[in-house]
């Protein structure tokens, strides 16, 4: 799974993302959710079903 995290923070390169899972030296993400944290929300959950994504909101107020 480290090649598809991988690709996803490659995509989010450049994007309004906040934050992406860290996966470094010292941690192993096991990707069973690819939590991102986002400016809006909301506007790109109305989005992702259009584009065959389910999207599902686990943190309703951040973790940090």
């Amino acid at each position: 799974m480290k090649e598809g995290g991988r690709s996803l923070r490659l995509a989010f390169r450049g994007s309004k993302v906040v934050g992406t899972p860290y996966d470094g030296s010292s941690a192993y993400h096991v990707y069973y959710l690819y939590a991102v944290e986002l400016e809006n929300r909301d506007r790109l959950r109305q989005k992702l079903p259009k584009a065959g994504v389910d999207t599902g909101v686990y943190y309703r107020v951040p973790v940090r």
